[in-house]
Parts: C-alpha cells; structure tokens; sequence
C-alpha cells in the first residue's frame, strides 16, 4: 500500500516538472507584443459608437479601415458636394423668394387700401339698388294685396250675386232641375276643386249626359274632348276637328248617312258651329257655381219657358226666335247664343231624349248670363196688370159653367134656379 502511495507521488511531481519546462520553453520562444498592446488571456469588453455627420448626404470616400486608430475631430469620411451644393442652392432660392415676399408684404397694404376701399363703395351703391328694389318689391306687393282683395271680393259678390239668380229662378218658376252654367275654359285655366271628368270613372260620356249630371245630379262637371262619345256634338262646338273637311261638311254628311236627311238635301243644311278656340266645357249647377257662366241654360215644361220669354220680351221689346231640326240640339242651346248674343228656345232632339234622360213634357231655354238678371226682372213685371205674372199660371175662374137641360131640371126639382 505504502510502494502504491508513493508512485504516485513521484508520478504528480514529474508532471509538473514536464508543464513547467513546457510553459518556460513557450515563453522564450513567443515575440514580444508592441509597447502600446495590453497582452494577455481573457475577455476584452468595450462600448459601441454609432458615427454619423451633422448634414445627411451621400459618402464619396472612407479615410480609415476598420480596427484604425483615430482621434478626436479627425475626418474618416469624405460627403459627395454635389448633393450639397443643390441643397445650398434651394436654401439660396428659397430665401431669394422670401426676400420677394417681404417686399410685396411692404407694398400690399396699401394696394389693399385702395382696393378695399373701392369694393366698399361698390358694395355701398349695390346696396343702395338692393334697398331702391326692395322698396319698389314691396310697394307692388302692396298693390297686389289690395288688388286680389278687390277682385276676391268682386269674386264673392258676383257669386253671392250667381247663387241669388239661381235661387229666383227656382223660386220664381218652381223648376224640376237645377238652372246649369256652362263655361268654355281656355288651355291652362283652372278647373274647380270638385269637378268631375268622365274619365275618371274610366267613361265617355255625350254632351246632353253631361248636362244631365249637372242639372239632375247636381255635379260640377269637365267635358275635354277625351271624355266625349258623341262625334256631332263635338263638331258642332268645335271641340272636335277634322284635319280632311269642315266641321259643317261633316256634319251634313253624317246626318244623310245616318238617314235624318235625304241626299239631294245634304248641302241644303245649316248648323250652328262655335267659333272659338278652347280646351274645356264647364257645367255647373248655377247655385255651386264657381265663377260667372256664358251661359244659363235651363230645362222647363212649355210654361215655364214661356215665362223666360215674358221676361227677356218685356225688357227688350223683342222675341226670340226659335230654329230646330229635332237633331244635335246641343248646338242649338250651347253655341246658338253665343253667337247670336241672344236667348234661345230649343226643343231637344232624339239624343237628349235617348241618352240623357229629357223628358217629354221638357223643353230647353239657353240664356246669355248677361241678361239672366233683366231677364229674371223682366218675369216679375211682364202680365202684372192682368194678373199673369206668376207660375204656374193662375186659371180664370170668374165665370158661371152651363150644364145641359137636364141639369136644370134636376135643379128645380131640388129648389135652385140655374
């Protein structure tokens, strides 16, 4: 045990003499380092430093190498001029504009005075025109208020004025059905809120129909030549047209086609033609009328009539005179008197017979709405003295009725002397 303890310290001992030959032999043979080097073994630790120059640009050349040594304020880079001669050149172009500006700044002010006092005496004088037309607006405003306020209540009188002439014709005569005004309305002119067309209960209707829906139904009611069904009585107000041949031509033609007149007569005819330009008819009950009417026209029995010829007579000392043909007698009351200026008789044909529902016992008696008025004072005076100035007409009764023989005797036999 003891021989083993000691081999292995003579062991140790010759190791450590063969690494100090080894590390003595490096060290002699191993060059010196410079004076300026720290030599020796372990780590070396250090700090980063991120250079860069003060102006950005582009490098054109490095001074030193990586691992130099340099010293505080030495150059290692070299920037290419050529960017920053250009930028030196925009800064100069810059301040030489500013220089501009400041000397412009100096002069505007007083440009700007001149300047802004001639826009304020433009300014003053538009003013001036704006306040000169905005008194004028407002002196015609001012007419024009007075003017409407005159004419609604001109309007309100004329129609209080229609409505009473409607209730004393009503009165006066005991009419059946309502007095009808009738209108022939221009393009564009309003029609009245409640007006009914035709064509909005998807019809077409006659003339005399629509007479009928006014007088009867108490209706106000539009007729265009959309709404209307029949073609004679189109033609005859002209609210039809023909492109080929006269209203008049037509006409005749038809009335011999249909058979109401024999051929060799068919050029003999005459026809009452309205001779005006407009876009709608109008028929009104004159009690809801809502303006004053060209026409009246009314539908009475034979005495009733007659008394509208009392009253136009006694006013005017003249009569009236009264062409039919018993056809299209919507040409007879609805353009006779508007272009003869006068009352018309008319005895309706077979269509107002047919279609609208006229009756027998009535006849027809158009009136221009100018002379309703004298025309309704002329009925209250014509026959007052002899007492036939009321309707209905008032029988004579003031005489004694003969019977036959046997009467008397009879009469005798019971005490009375005949």
């Amino acid at each position: 045990m003891r021989k083993r303890v000691k081999g292995l310290i003579l062991l140790a001992i010759a190791g450590a003499a063969i690494g100090g030959l080894l590390f003595l032999s490096k060290s002699l043979t191993q060059k010196k380092p410079p004076p300026n080097i720290i030599w020796g073994s372990g780590i070396v630790e250090g700090d980063e430093v991120e250079v860069s120059p003060k102006i950005p640009g582009k490098v054109a050349r490095l001074l030193v190498k990586e691992g130099d040594q340099v010293t505080l304020g030495a150059p290692i880079a070299l920037l290419d001029s050529q960017e920053i001669q250009d930028r030196a050149k925009a800064a100069q172009a810059q301040v030489t504009r500013l220089g501009r500006e400041v000397v412009r700044a100096r002069v505007a002010p007083k440009l700007t005075r001149e300047v802004v006092g001639k826009k304020i005496q433009e300014a003053r004088a538009m003013v001036k025109g704006a306040q000169a037309r905005l008194r004028s607006a407002k002196a015609q405003w001012e007419k024009w208020k007075k003017d409407w306020k005159r004419f609604h209540d001109l309007r309100r009188c004329n129609m209080e004025k229609v409505k009473n002439l409607s209730e004393r014709l009503m009165g006066f005569l005991r009419l059946k059905t309502q007095p009808v005004g009738v209108s022939y309305l221009p393009e564009g002119e309003a029609l009245p809120p409640k007006a009914r067309r035709p064509r909005d209960r998807k019809i077409q209707i006659t003339l005399c129909q629509a007479m009928t829906w006014a007088r009867i139904y108490g209706w106000s009611v539009a007729i265009e030549k959309e709404d209307n069904v029949c073609i004679p009585g189109g033609l005859a107000l002209n609210l039809l047209k023909s492109t080929k041949s006269s209203n008049e031509e037509i006409l005749s033609r038809l009335m011999v086609e249909v058979g109401w007149v024999s051929k060799e007569r068919e050029k003999e005819q005459e026809w009452y033609i309205l001779d005006r330009e407009y876009k709608t008819i109008l028929m009104e009950p004159l009690s809801k009328a809502n303006r004053e009417p060209e026409l009246v026209v009314i539908y009475g029995d034979p005495s009733q009539i007659v008394k509208l010829v009392h009253g136009y007579s006694y006013t005017t000392g003249k009569s009236i005179t009264t062409r039919t043909s018993g056809r299209v007698a919507c040409s007879d009351y609805l353009a006779a008197p508007l272009l003869h200026g006068t009352p018309v008789i008319a005895i309706p044909g077979t269509g107002d017979r047919v279609f609208s529902g006229t009756q027998d016992t009535e006849m027809i008696s158009s009136i221009p709405y100018s002379l309703l008025e004298s025309t309704i004072e002329g009925m209250k005076e014509a026959g007052a003295q002899v007492g036939s100035n009321r309707y209905p007409f008032v029988p004579y009764m003031l005489y004694q009725v003969q019977f036959p023989p046997i009467y008397k005797e009879l009469a005798r036999e019971t005490g009375i002397q005949l």
